[in-house]
This record gives structure tokens, C-alpha cells and sequence, in this order.
């Protein structure tokens, strides 16, 4: 009875953590749930906050070293209001496509001759140059 309530209790850390245990964690089944939570009122931090790509931690208490968690990603859950806001705005706004020649930059509007982004360019070479003559040349 005691590892039962103890498994039922990982379960719900690991819901509230963002991990999903199942085997079909892509279908997302356990966030319908959560999205059915209103987050306009005072919700905890932890459910407001999605975090995907958890992985288990199987360091000993008080080890230091690689942290597989640091890289994963947030995501704040957003109000009913901010979405419906943000619908309404994109039902009612029309785009026009831009014709191909407007989406083209020159490349000399980006990098200007002489500047510090310039494009290196190397010397002339040929292959009758030996290793030691090109990198004497290349550095000058």
C-alpha cells in the first residue's frame, strides 16, 4: 500500500514537472487536461509554465555535474483574454502578398565594402606554391 501512494505521488510530480511517462507521450493526452484549466486567476507558477523536453535526473542528492535539464525549453501559458485578443486580430487583419523582387536585399546594403563584415578574400595562389609560401602569404 505504501509503494502504491509512493508511485502516485512520482506520477504527480513528474505531471507538474512536465514529464510525460507514457508511452504515447506525443499525443499529448495528459495537456488537454491542463489546458483546461482557466489561467486568468491566481494559478501556482508551475502550471503556468510548460516545460517540454524534461528528462529524469539520476544524480545522487548533492552531486554536481551535468545538469541534461539546462537546455529545456519554457513556456508560459498565455490568458484566455491574450489568445482571444490575438485571434480577433489575425481574423481581421489581411495580407497581401509582396512581390519576389521586394523580398531580395542586395548584398552590398548588408555588407558594405571595407567594413568589418566584409567577406575575406584570399591572394592569388596556384599550385606551384609550396604549404609554407601560401600561409606566408595569407598572413600578410
Amino acid at each position: 500500500r505504501k509503494q502504491l501512494q509512493d508511485k502516485r505521488e512520482r506520477k504527480r510530480q513528474g505531471f507538474q514537472d512536465g514529464v510525460r511517462s507514457s508511452s504515447n507521450s506525443r499525443s499529448g493526452s495528459h495537456d488537454r487536461h491542463e489546458e483546461h484549466t482557466d489561467t486568468s486567476d491566481s494559478e501556482s507558477f508551475s502550471l503556468q509554465v510548460r516545460k517540454l523536453n524534461q528528462q529524469p535526473q539520476i544524480r545522487k542528492p548533492g552531486e554536481r555535474g551535468y545538469d541534461p535539464n539546462r537546455y529545456r525549453l519554457h513556456f508560459e501559458r498565455e490568458s484566455r483574454e491574450e489568445v482571444e485578443r490575438r485571434k480577433k486580430i489575425a481574423r481581421e487583419k489581411i495580407l497581401e502578398p509582396v512581390p519576389e523582387i521586394e523580398t531580395e536585399v542586395d548584398i552590398e546594403d548588408v555588407y558594405k565594402t571595407g567594413s568589418v563584415l566584409d567577406f575575406p578574400k584570399r591572394p592569388p595562389w596556384n599550385y606551384q606554391m609550396s604549404k609554407d609560401q601560401l600561409l606566408a602569404q595569407e598572413e600578410k
